[in-house]
């Protein structure tokens, strides 16, 4: 049997193991890009401990799903929302980077550097919700031994509760890169699927109260995150080919 410390630090291991090697080899040689993920965590904890408090009335413990339900719809509306805002910031950024770029020599901003500014961002947001994912499943991690719990007997909860949190980890970087982009491109119906698979993503997790369900539902999960990230070095390689095209920003500010 493994004792709780084991447990814990092989569950940290497991879920944060990826993350760590993106941060270190895509995000860490940036001073730019870890600013603009520490920012975005903290807003999106922020946002998260806000909208958790607005929530914890319709909540509570044994409630019925629907109640869960309607909690989760507010939550990725809401997210939703501020990821467009968070776009706009984006967007102002990009194009205050390219004109410092063209007005002095030995500032670079080159193709592809853009999808890298919202991957940092979209990482902020995978911290964020890691960080309350795994301090919500800290106390299964007090007892001794391996815990089963009785909603999830074909599996751990810590194997179970690590693959969501990388399912959740890739679909929430990888939704911010697809998502900016679509924005930018304004091709509207593609950030409109990221926000269906967000939410779709959020509704999924609900399945945990069926019998025996943990073990699909952390599948799916992380095929979701995975094909999200794919779908982010799609959009990343397109930046390379053909770079969004924004207006001069004298221009872009008159018409705000």
């Amino acid at each position: 049997m493994l004792g709780s410390a084991g447990l814990t630090q092989a569950l940290l291991l497991l879920q944060c193991g990826p993350p760590a090697i993106m941060f270190m080899a895509v995000i860490a040689p940036n001073s730019l890009l870890i600013l603009i993920t520490l920012g975005s965590a903290f807003v999106w904890a922020g946002t998260l401990i806000v909208l958790s408090l607005f929530l914890q009335g319709v909540t509570v413990a044994g409630a019925r799903v629907w109640r869960f339900a309607l909690a989760l719809l507010v939550s990725v509306t809401a997210e939703e929302a501020l990821r467009y805002g968070l776009w706009r910031c984006h967007r102002r950024a990009v194009l205050f980077l390219k004109h410092a770029a063209a007005q002095h020599p030995d500032l670079v901003f080159k193709a592809g550097d853009e999808a890298l500014l919202a991957l940092a961002a979209g990482f902020g947001h995978a911290m964020a919700h890691g960080l309350v994912f795994s301090l919500a499943w800290l106390p299964l991690a007090s007892g001794q031994g391996v815990l089963y719990i009785k909603s999830c007997s074909t599996m751990s909860w810590a194997p179970a509760a690590a693959f969501t949190v990388l399912g959740f980890f890739g679909l929430h970087t990888g939704s911010m890169v697809v998502a900016f982009d679509a924005l930018s491109r304004q091709k509207l119906h593609r950030a409109w699927a990221v926000g269906v698979v967000h939410l779709a993503a959020a509704l999924l997790t609900l399945t945990n109260r069926a019998a025996d369900a943990c073990s699909l539902v952390a599948t799916v999960e992380l095929v979701l995150g995975t094909c999200m990230m794919a779908a982010a070095a799609f959009v990343f390689r397109t930046e390379m080919v053909a770079p969004v095209t924004y207006a001069p920003i004298a221009a872009d500010d008159d018409g705000q």
